[in-house]
């Protein structure tokens, strides 16, 4: 049921697109022009949309992978589509409504279509430059002070999230990220969750990722937590297609972070040797196991000696306040990818209490990465992918 709602709305919502195209290109193009034109660049486009079909189909492997990505990089062409085709109906709906701009609702012809090839010009470029801009990643660097003693002077976290390993994001993507990561000299790294994109099947080289990951060099090791992605699940442009509780973390994953040298931390708390505590928490949205059983941070952080600093890593940025009240000092987060693309980037941050960078609740630091990889469309605009370095200070000791 799940699977016919979120294909419909797919099919749907591409027919619409495809739709409007054509009928502006039979209502504007030469009349030489207007019976195969648009058909045929429709036929084009719906090709490229049932990519996402085909690949949801596939089993596993080369083929399914590069059908995948055409499908994720067409998906982003056609929500900007959408959205234009969306707001152009509002306009002219809102100019009907106005007799002295009713003629415009009339306009045709070679000018209408000027300015029609100039829109697609400019979302199939905006398009290609986000893709590109995708995988240039930056580092964002913040400070943050925890009033309380330590065994280190300072202490530099490297936040790393979202790598969403599979079909957009391989091999050289991670290599780039290791080096990146490397050169910062960290004392520890931090990864806040969603490490693959839905299954360990989907990498176009699994064995040379865990070679770069294992590279990654610090004082005090990597460590991480699981995000609501890191689950063995069939998705379909996004969109879960089973029950919550049949996503289930597979055993690759695990072993996986383990050939890698990276400690998951599942509702776990560990005393490093910088005289400190880190805590991982399970996802909000599924704790790996198809429920939201994960310990609430007051019983996580119940046990530990508050006169200590408290680190977390916590996939979701979720309920600050609460982690505040709680004791936790530096809270370090993904998920939000700051949007991702414009506009979403713009809504992100009235959902997100801290949507992307550094925001200081009562005596915490929260920390949130805007995420190394995509999900869904292969692109980022008016956002950076990026690592963020967190350089920590410590209350002078007594």
């Amino acid at each position: 049921m799940r699977l016919a709602i979120v294909l419909g709305a797919y099919l749907l919502l591409n027919g619409y697109v495809l739709f409007r195209t054509a009928l502006f290109l039979r209502r504007n193009l030469p009349e030489r022009w207007s019976g195969a034109a648009p058909w045929a660049l429709c036929l084009i486009c719906a090709l490229l949309a049932l990519a996402m079909v085909a690949a949801f189909l596939l089993p596993a492997g080369s083929l399914q992978r590069a059908t995948q990505r055409i499908g994720n990089c067409y998906e982003g062409f056609a929500i900007y589509l959408l959205f234009c085709y969306l707001l152009i109906e509002l306009v002219c709906l809102a100019l009907r409504l106005v007799p002295a701009a009713r003629g415009f609702t009339r306009w045709q012809g070679a000018s209408k279509l000027l300015a029609g090839a100039a829109l697609w010009a400019l979302l199939i470029g905006v398009c290609a430059y986000g893709t590109v801009h995708s995988s240039q990643l930056t580092v964002k660097r913040y400070e943050a002070a925890i009033d309380k003693p330590c065994a280190l002077d300072r202490l530099r976290v490297v936040l790393i999230a979202d790598t969403h390993l599979g079909y957009s994001v391989g091999r050289e993507r991670i290599e780039d990220m290791v080096a990146l990561v490397n050169a910062q000299d960290a004392d520890l790294i931090a990864f806040a969750g969603d490490i693959f994109d839905n299954s360990t099947s989907t990498m176009d080289d699994p064995e040379a990722v865990k070679a770069a990951l294992s590279g990654m060099k610090s004082r005090l090791g990597t460590y991480a937590c699981w995000g609501n992605h890191d689950l063995d699940e069939h998705l379909f442009s996004g969109f879960a297609t089973v029950p919550d509780s049949q996503a289930l973390r597979s055993a690759e994953m695990d072993e996986f972070l383990r050939e890698c040298g990276i400690t998951a931390l599942n509702d776990e708390s560990a005393l490093l040797d910088g005289g400190f505590y880190l805590v991982g928490r399970m996802d909000y949205s599924n704790a790996g196991d198809g429920t939201q059983d994960r310990a609430s941070i007051g019983e996580l952080l119940s046990g530990l000696d508050a006169s200590m600093p408290i680190l977390v890593i916590d996939h979701e940025p979720r309920a600050l306040r609460d982690s505040a009240d709680a004791g936790v000092d530096l809270l370090l987060s993904g998920h939000t990818h700051d949007g991702q693309f414009f506009p979403l980037n713009l809504t992100s941050r009235l959902v997100w209490e801290n949507s992307s960078g550094m925001l200081r609740v009562g005596d915490m630091t929260s920390v949130v990465t805007s995420g190394v990889g995509i999900y869904g469309p292969d692109m980022r605009v008016a956002t950076d992918a990026d690592i963020s370095v967190v350089d920590v200070t410590f209350a002078a000791k007594p």
